[in-house]
């Protein structure tokens, strides 16, 4: 696979001018509450990714991804535990081993369009497939890793599609731990120990590639960069620290290019580990490129005069740091410092939110929505309550006016916001809760979309198969070239009224409307309409939001 190597940028002037711009405004990126909480240094906690430990099925399927300034979800390749359609996570599951110890993953292949596939373990001693499994083929594979370490699994290049397979989101990282299960990466007495770790997967995206029947990869242009399957608007936060706490970052580059990954405020940073191996002299870094395939195991200490909500960069220092051209303001409200792309945080929470959930996930604004959030405070306990914010996370000064939302049981918390001031169009929803001595944690954020525009008929209603009895007639209903505006949005269903004016909108009789194969027409499906002969019959759509078009009429 060919790729323009212009698009690998130089690190230097990149890195230079991230690092001027950090430290003329320090309270951006490491900004902390005003009174912090002496926590105890916690013990390993669990994977910010969803882990799969061997023996592992993983189903090969399809997903979804929501892009800034991309209306609809693009549909990704990918794996998946469970044999669920449409149910694969950008990047794959986590697959965890112990060295010395045999591994098994078995894969299923539920990929669409009757696709070949097979696995590969680059950095591992297996081979990779060759030949492909058939659509709903089964294969186990099997090996005994003979040392702790980090590394990629991934389609396998050797079967035809493999590149594009792996290029649209099939890969995924294995982690393998010491067999004496010790609180290290490498195993005792290598100086690995670590308190928390995350598995930090580093890719990028051309969005044409999903969108074009036919890619050529000599066009390959990548204009979003994702960290752990998602832009730095998704998320923004992957694992937490307490001072003097060491954390375990693993890097993984799943994409086609090079990127030199760089963290700034935590200290005594080392790479300790290269694509699944431990250095025996490890060696301090501020930026270090990942190739291409390719891992690092790096271990950080977070500073031991850090505060809650203090926040630690880890971000690509040799690239541009956007999502196809969209920046993200700062918090600060006095800087003017933007960014987005490749980049996540090492933070110092005081609480934890999580879950957003957003019921409908699709409005017009008529109706409340129900937001839902996860809140919990490992610190001291005890959450002291949670507040939303809509499209804009506030700066600091602004934390405790936002809208509050309400302790429904345990620790989990709701909002009816109404959503009928908002426009059209994708809105996001920020959540943070509080701890019990005051301190706010980082943000969580969710999506809804608000479509205020009604669908159209921009046709004629026709009726066809009229059938009178006793002054009585029913008819089969043709709307012909009914649109909706909304990409995201859809027609539903129908109505109709019988007079000289249309009835109010949502008031008349519902019937029941089929789309015909390649057409914006409806015809009704076994649900008739029914009026007096010659009568005025008017006929309106519904969109899936709940808004209803103007109503057209025919003569019974």
């Amino acid at each position: 696979m060919k790729v323009k190597l212009s698009y690998i940028l130089g690190s230097g002037i990149v890195l230079m001018g991230f690092l001027a711009l950090i430290f003329a405004t320090p309270l951006v990126l490491l900004a902390s509450s005003p009174a912090a909480i002496t926590a105890a240094i916690p013990v390993r906690t669990a994977y910010t990714l969803n882990s799969c430990a061997s023996p592992c099925t993983l189903y090969a399927t399809t997903g979804t991804i929501a892009l800034p300034g991309i209306t609809n979800p693009i549909t990704f390749l990918g794996y998946s535990t469970s044999p669920a359609a449409g149910s694969a996570t950008l990047p794959g599951p986590t697959i965890v081993g112990t060295a010395s110890s045999p591994v098994s993953v078995t894969l299923v292949n539920n990929l669409p369009n009757s696709a070949l596939t097979g696995l590969s373990f680059p950095t591992l001693s297996s081979q990779p497939e060759s030949t492909g499994l058939a659509t709903a083929g089964t294969k186990a594979y099997t090996f005994t890793p003979k040392a702790p370490g980090t590394s990629l699994y991934e389609a396998s290049l050797l079967v035809a599609g493999g590149k594009q397979q792996v290029a649209m989101g099939m890969y995924g990282a294995i982690v393998i731990r010491p067999a004496d299960a010790s609180k290290s990466a490498y195993g005792t007495g290598t100086s690995s120990d670590y308190n928390n770790e995350a598995v930090l997967v580093f890719s990028e995206l051309d969005s044409n590639m999903f969108t074009q029947t036919s890619y050529d990869f000599h066009n390959y242009k990548p204009n979003y960069w994702l960290v752990n399957g998602k832009p730095y608007s998704a998320t923004t936060s992957v694992i937490a620290g307490s001072p003097n706490a060491k954390v375990l970052l693993h890097y993984l580059n799943a994409g086609s290019l090079n990127h030199s990954i760089g963290s700034l405020g935590l200290s005594q940073t080392s790479v300790i580990g290269v694509d699944g191996k431990a250095l025996k002299y490890s060696y301090k870094m501020v930026a270090e490129t990942v190739p291409a395939g390719s891992s690092l195991d790096v271990l950080g200490t977070v500073p031991s005069t850090a505060t809650i909500g203090s926040l630690y960069p880890v971000y690509n220092a040799g690239n541009h740091l956007d999502d196809n051209g969209i920046l993200y303001k700062s918090t600060s409200p006095t800087s003017t410092i933007k960014y987005g792309g490749m980049m996540t945080f090492v933070n110092v929470p005081g609480t934890s939110t999580s879950n957003v959930t957003i019921t409908p996930g699709l409005t017009n604004g008529s109706s409340p929505v129900t937001i839902g959030a996860t809140v919990t405070d490992a610190a001291t306990g005890t959450v002291g309550g949670a507040e939303l914010f809509i499209d804009t996370a506030p700066t600091a000064a602004s934390y405790g006016t936002g809208q509050p939302l309400t302790l429904v049981s345990g620790s989990s918390y709701n909002a009816s916001y109404s959503a009928s001031a908002l426009t059209s169009g994708t809105h996001t929803v920020y959540v943070h809760g509080k701890d019990a001595l005051g301190n706010w944690g980082a943000f969580a954020s969710a999506t809804f979309v608000v479509d205020k525009n009604p669908p159209v008929i921009n046709g004629t209603v026709t009726r066809s198969n009229r059938s009178c009895a006793a002054g009585t007639c029913t008819a089969n209903v043709t709307i012909n070239n009914a649109t909706d505006p909304t990409p995201t949005s859809a027609i539903v269903g129908a109505e109709y009224s019988v007079g000289a004016s249309a009835a109010a909108a949502g008031s008349g009789t519902a019937f029941t409307i089929t789309k015909v194969s390649t057409t914006n027409n409806y015809n009704t499906s076994g649900s008739p309409v029914a009026a007096t002969n010659g009568a005025t019959v008017w006929v309106r759509v519904k969109d899936a939001a709940g808004n209803w078009s103007a109503a057209k009429s025919f003569t019974m």
